[in-house]
């Protein structure tokens, strides 16, 4: 798979995940323990995809905090059941929305396709 693909993949996990936690608040997140899950999988996602670009794509856009995310994904895969939920609703409000503009900036509008 191209490093396009990849970057597309983490588009589209952190789009659905801001998507599920629209109009949520921390406390609602918190107590709803699928939505946890289903975030914090979606987070994954997004990791996965990072982790499996080129260090040549990554150095060509380092607006993007390519190790702190891939750092996310260890530390939920290999510390799950020590899953702080409140960083995993941290990252989703504060940190996808610029991974989004950083990534979204690498695709042509729908129009200009």
């Amino acid at each position: 798979m191209r490093d396009e693909a990849y970057a597309l993949d983490m588009v589209l996990a952190a789009t659905e995940a801001r998507d599920l936690c629209a109009g949520s608040t921390l406390e609602a997140f918190l107590a709803d323990r699928v939505l946890q899950l289903a975030v914090t999988h979606v987070v994954q996602a997004i990791a996965e995809a990072a982790s499996r670009t080129s260090e040549a794509f990554r150095a060509e856009h380092p607006s993007v905090p390519w190790r702190a995310i891939v750092g996310m994904k260890h530390r939920l895969v290999h510390d799950y059941s020590g899953t702080d939920f409140s960083l995993v609703w941290d990252v989703v409000q504060n940190h996808l929305p610029p991974l989004l503009a950083a990534l979204s900036g690498m695709f042509p509008p729908d129009n200009e396709a």
